[in-house]
C-alpha cells in the first residue's frame, strides 16, 4: 500500500508541474493575443494541446492508482479523496501532499481566471475582424433618417470586395 500512496503523491506532483506549465502558456497566450501575434498564438495552442494530452495520461495513471488503492482497502473508488489519502500518509508525506494540493488548487484557479481573460481577448479580436470585414465589403448597410423621420437606407457605400475571401 505504501508504494501506491507514494505513486499517488508523485502523480499529483507531476499533475501540478504540468498545470504550472499550462498556466505559463496561458499567460504567454494572453500577451500574444494582446499584441496580435497570430503565429505565436498558434504555437502556444499547439503546445497546450500536447500538455493536455500529457495531463490526460497522468490522470489515467492516477485513476488506476486510486482504483488499486481502493481495491486493496475494499472500498469504492469514489471514497478515495484527497482527505482520505491524506489520512493514510505519514507526517512527512502529509505535509508534502497538503502543500501540493494547495498549490495545485491555486494554479487551477489562476488557470481558470486567465482562460476567461483569453476567451474575452479572442472574442474581442473576432468582433474586430468581423467589423473590419463588414466595413471593407459593405455587407452592413448604413441606415439614416430622412427629413420625414423615416428610415432611409444608405446604399451609397460600395464594397471594396465582392466575395468573401
Amino acid at each position: 500500500m505504501i508504494k501506491i500512496l507514494t505513486d499517488i503523491v508523485e502523480l499529483l506532483e507531476t499533475h501540478k508541474g504540468l498545470y504550472d506549465n499550462l498556466l505559463q502558456l496561458s499567460l504567454s497566450k494572453r500577451e500574444a493575443l494582446i499584441n496580435s501575434k497570430v503565429e505565436e498564438v498558434d504555437n502556444i495552442v499547439s503546445a497546450e494541446q500536447l500538455l493536455i494530452i500529457r495531463i490526460g495520461e497522468i490522470e489515467n495513471k492516477r485513476k488506476k492508482a486510486i482504483h488499486e488503492l481502493a481495491t486493496q482497502l475494499d472500498i469504492d473508488d469514489e471514497k478515495v479523496t484527497f482527505d482520505f489519502v491524506l489520512g493514510l500518509l505519514d507526517e512527512a508525506e502529509k505535509h508534502k501532499f497538503a502543500e501540493i494540493k494547495k498549490s495545485l488548487s491555486g494554479t487551477l484557479n489562476d488557470l481558470y481566471k486567465y482562460n476567461k481573460i483569453n476567451t474575452k481577448l479572442i472574442e474581442t479580436q473576432l468582433n474586430y475582424i468581423s467589423f473590419s470585414y463588414e466595413l471593407i465589403t459593405g455587407l452592413k448597410q448604413n441606415t439614416a433618417y430622412n427629413r420625414a423621420g423615416t428610415v432611409k437606407h444608405n446604399d451609397s457605400s460600395l464594397p471594396l470586395m465582392d466575395k468573401k475571401v
